[in-house]
């Protein structure tokens, strides 16, 4: 088969070394055919300016002719590959509704605004605009304090990139007084080993210098030196 497009082998000792001279010669339009691992190092197969259906012929091609080929011979000083590394990168942008709005705007003057249902009188924070069980608009504004109860909660003890708080570390849902949902946020302040169920928590605020409209006005939530809330309080929300 005959195909008129820009095919071409690449070699090099890793693969992002064989993307990235993919891209340099073949633009962010390439599209990789193949890659494996050779004596040499990487192999990759890419093509540019190609017909769909006339490719996926040459790749079939490209596919019975490797495996008609001698396999490549095992390397005996090659240390046995237990992980391989991807990096992967997403953007998200996402557009605040009016009620995410209030809540960001609240936050930015140091407080907490949730809404409350209607129908079945029910408080979210930080809200959507809607009630989820009732399907109704929440609109009526609603002040929260700063201080809730932990419902449930995970110590962390696993590092990853970009972790911006060293572990251990406890991650919790927190049931602010007067609201009926919990919301996700870092405990600190404490020994991860002393969060419990039904723990007293106060918000700490970041500087006002530093605020934005941004959830991170709150830096974390820490102990508040109140007794424990009663278990018939939160039981429903754990």
């Amino acid at each position: 088969m005959e195909v008129d497009v820009k095919i071409k082998r690449y070699m090099a000792p890793s693969m992002r070394a064989a993307l990235d001279q993919v891209r340099a010669e073949q633009g962010e339009d390439a599209v990789i055919l193949s890659s494996r691992r050779v004596k040499e190092g990487i192999e990759v197969i890419a093509a540019v300016d190609y017909d769909e259906a006339l490719m996926a012929g040459a790749a079939r091609q490209y596919s019975i002719s490797l495996a008609a080929a001698a396999p490549p011979e095992p390397r005996p000083d090659a240390d046995p590959v237990t992980m391989t590394i991807t990096p992967v990168h997403l953007h998200y942008e996402h557009t605040a509704s009016a009620a995410e709005s209030a809540y960001l705007r609240g936050l930015a003057r140091g407080r907490l605004i949730g809404r409350r249902c209607p129908a079945c009188g029910k408080v979210y924070v930080p809200s959507r605009g809607v009630c989820p069980a009732d399907g109704v608009p929440a609109d009526e504004e609603v002040e929260l304090p700063d201080v809730g109860t932990v419902t449930t909660f995970s110590i962390v003890n696993v590092g990853y990139p970009g972790q911006q708080v060293t572990p251990p570390y406890v991650a919790a849902a927190v049931l602010l007084d007067g609201a009926d949902i919990a919301f996700q946020h870092l405990i600190l302040g404490c020994e991860p080993s002393a969060v419990h169920l039904g723990m007293r928590v106060r918000a700490v605020w970041r500087p006002p210098a530093e605020w934005d409209i941004s959830a991170e006005n709150i830096s974390h939530f820490g102990p508040a030196g109140e007794p424990d809330a009663p278990y018939e309080t939160y039981a429903r929300f754990i």
